[in-house]
């Protein structure tokens, strides 16, 4: 894959469907963290057809207190896919 994007979720069901929409044209797959999500982020993730792995925080603490962590395991996850660039994105962003 050549160009992946790398997003850490929680509870952002309400993003996540249009971020999903927005983002998924623009890239070969989409690598993402459920961090201890307690909403249904985690079916919206699987029913996504771009995305290429789902990793988990099994021991969720406070909002970003793993922040740096998961970032490492997102971009250990795309070298492993093959990616040769990635995008970071946040699931209430938009790129233009």
């Amino acid at each position: 894959m050549s160009l992946l994007c790398l997003v850490q979720v929680r509870n952002e069901a309400r993003f996540l469907p249009g971020f999903l929409h927005h983002i998924a044209p623009h890239v070969d797959g989409i690598v993402a963290l459920d961090d201890g999500s307690t909403d249904a982020t985690p079916d919206i993730l699987r029913r996504e057809p771009r995305i290429a792995s789902i990793l988990r925080e099994t021991a969720p603490g406070p909002p970003h207190a793993t922040e740096t962590t998961n970032r490492y395991r997102l971009l250990v996850e795309a070298a492993r896919l093959g990616a040769r660039w990635v995008v970071c994105a946040d699931a209430d962003e938009r790129f233009e």
